[in-house]
């Protein structure tokens, strides 16, 4: 076992390693490459950004672009603050009143600079989903906040939820597309879709999507949605199948500007640099919360690592059932069954997971952390049944009586979350 003073280090590396990486990287040099890179040439552009990043994106094309913008158009999410003049909030993860205004304010936008050949220019950021909705009728913005609260409860991975937000939404899934007609448009795309990458960001906000009428049905058993909320979807794909059928505008590109694997890289640059052995899980993991948690303790228990300092990272989105009554986010679910794994690990270990927004779903929370003594000091609570708190998904209550969570600061990037595992004998 290292001694307390080693201890502590391990500690403060995990959280260096883990929220340290944003200000080691810089947006504005990344999309300045991209644009580049993808030959815009036009001397005027129309430029709209929406999601989590919305205002950072904007900011940093702003200061590339200047003048070439023409008009512009922000929708960002709640804990961006107030709205600055030029912005609309829209709300996230659940969908409300303000999102459909937001998605009102979108069609306008777009819509009215056709006859014009001047570019659009789409920066698209998680959170799209939700800060920006218009349903095709009769869908209701009641049913789709019926189809997330589901979701959640189902425990279904984003992939599949956008791809129903897209079958019935005017604007997603490709559909804002259409209001471009003739005009050049590009996406710069920000990714924090583990599942199934780029394409499925913000419901496919600028990728055409045919639905599927079978994944639809599947998905809508797997729901179990009211019979009435699941006949207005139906009529809504109907209804979506026939806007399809319009001619869609044939000059769009889409340009990746960042994904998980920028912050894993990060990340085990930092971990190498303060001398341990990186074991990667690549930047796509994912999975239930549980499943997680196991396979973690199982590259932990690898015989090759014994006597090493080992550093273990993951990136990506793991996924929670959400059954129970109380709070939590996912990077706090997964820390409190790490707990439990790391009571087994030789000598010390120490896990953190973070929020690469740094809002582990409950604002002021941006992850949580556990180490080799936290599963004890939790059973130590008198008032605290951990098995019931699991299955109540009460998380955050539990780590917070042990002091085992991290604070939420805006990082001005949304790349899924990042999970670091120290250990040392």
């Amino acid at each position: 076992m290292p001694s307390a003073g080693r201890r502590i280090q391990i500690a403060s590396d995990v959280a260096d390693i883990a929220l340290g990486w944003p200000q080691k990287v810089s947006l504005h040099e990344i999309m300045g490459s991209e644009f580049e890179r993808a030959s815009i040439g036009a001397d005027t552009v129309d430029i709209v950004s929406i999601g989590k990043m919305a205002r950072e994106l904007m900011r940093a094309a702003r200061a590339l672009l200047g003048a070439k913008i023409r008009h512009s158009l922000t929708i960002t999410a709640p804990q961006n603050g107030v709205a600055a003049c030029d912005e609309l909030i829209g709300d996230h993860p659940i969908p409300t009143a303000r999102s459909m205004l937001a998605g009102k304010a979108l069609v306008e936008f777009v819509a009215a600079g056709r006859g014009s050949s001047t570019p659009v220019i789409f920066l698209v950021s998680g959170g799209t989903s939700s800060v920006c909705v218009a349903p095709t009728p009769p869908v209701t913005l009641p049913d789709l906040q019926a189809i997330w609260h589901a979701a959640l409860a189902a425990g279904i991975d984003v992939t599949r939820l956008n791809q129903l937000r897209a079958a019935v939404s005017r604007i997603h899934g490709g559909g804002i597309l259409r209001l471009c007609r003739d005009r050049a448009s590009w996406s710069f795309i920000v990714v924090d879709n583990v599942q199934s990458g780029i394409e499925w960001v913000g419901s496919g906000l600028t990728f055409p999507y045919e639905p599927d009428r079978q994944l639809v049905g599947e998905l809508l058993r797997v729901l179990a949605l009211d019979a009435d909320v699941g006949a207005r979807i139906w009529d809504a794909v109907g209804a979506r199948a026939q806007m399809n059928e319009a001619e869609l505008v044939r000059r769009h590109e889409n340009w990746v500007i960042a994904d998980t694997s920028l912050s894993l890289q990060v990340a085990t640059e930092t971990a190498i640099n303060k001398g341990y052995h990186v074991v990667s899980m690549g930047g796509k993991v994912q999975g239930d919360v549980r499943l997680l948690a196991r396979r973690f303790g199982e590259y932990l228990a690898q015989p090759e690592l014994r006597g090493r300092r080992v550093c273990i990272l993951g990136a990506g989105e793991g996924t929670v059932q959400v059954r129970g009554q109380g709070r939590g986010g996912r990077c706090q679910e997964l820390a409190l069954r790490m707990g439990r794994e790391l009571v087994s690990a030789r000598g010390y270990a120490y896990f953190a997971a973070a929020a690469s927004d740094g809002q582990d779903h409950l604002p002021g929370v941006g992850g949580a952390w556990v180490d080799s003594f936290s599963w004890d000091r939790i059973n130590a609570l008198s008032s605290v049944d951990v098995e019931r708190a699991m299955a109540d998904n009460d998380s955050y209550n539990v780590l917070r009586r042990v002091g085992g969570l991290l604070p939420g600061v805006p990082t001005g990037w949304n790349l899924c979350d990042i999970y670091v595992l120290c250990a040392e004998e």
